[in-house]
């Protein structure tokens, strides 16, 4: 956090030092937002699942995936396996669906 407020304090410079540090905080934090969700999905005053579900899919969709595709995704393993899965194990197929988009 404190490396971001650094980066901020100067005005930025397309291409200048302190823009090119933004972008790449900008990429690890983009990197490990859903990993994040993740750990706080397994502390004891966890967030609601819906709230969770929430974060997952805005995060899907500003990475530039669509609302058509994610309902597709989510709501598969509902109608055609057998079974209930784990909110942990959806969020780390949602963790490697983003990282290959990131890259």
């Amino acid at each position: 956090m404190k490396a971001l407020q650094t980066t901020l304090r100067p005005k930025l410079r397309f291409d200048g030092l302190d823009f090119l540090a933004l972008r790449h905080l900008a990429q690890d934090i983009e990197a490990s937002y859903l990993a994040g969700w993740t750990g706080a999905s397994s502390l004891p005053n966890r967030p609601k699942p819906e709230r969770v579900a929430r974060a997952i899919a805005s995060h899907l969709l500003d990475l530039g995936f669509s609302a058509d595709y994610l309902h597709r995704w989510w709501t598969y393993p509902l109608f055609h396996e057998q079974g209930e899965r784990p909110l942990a194990e959806l969020m780390l197929e949602a963790r490697a669906l983003a990282c290959v988009n990131l890259r």
